[in-house]
């Protein structure tokens, strides 16, 4: 597999990952917030575009990913901004032998 091609990369196990606690990951240069709601997980750029703070320092309410700098919410799923038309990368994740995976 070339250098860049997208794949799949273990982030964790999922026993790691507790509902609404949003966490940061960092695989090669690249960061993510990762959590669960409920039974589904998600992955999404970590950095807020607002001021690019850590997005896994911040707080999940339901599925709202807020920021604990200025408070900015986005959507974990669909990556979308509640306040502004910025929008957040979200990455497909999966459950492989209890460990979560992100694609990119």
């Amino acid at each position: 597999m070339g250098q860049g091609e997208a794949r799949w990369h273990p982030v964790g196990p999922v026993g790691q990952i507790t509902e609404g606690r949003p966490m940061r990951v960092d695989i090669g240069e690249r960061a993510f917030a990762v959590g669960r709601v409920g039974d589904r997980f998600f992955a999404v750029d970590n950095a807020c575009p607002h001021a690019g703070w850590s997005l896994g320092n911040g707080s999940l309410e339901g599925k709202r990913l807020v920021c604990s700098l200025h408070g900015w919410n986005f959507d974990v799923f669909t990556g979308e901004c509640m306040l502004s038309g910025d929008k957040l990368g979200t990455y497909p994740v999966r459950v492989e032998n209890q460990f979560l995976e992100v694609f990119f």
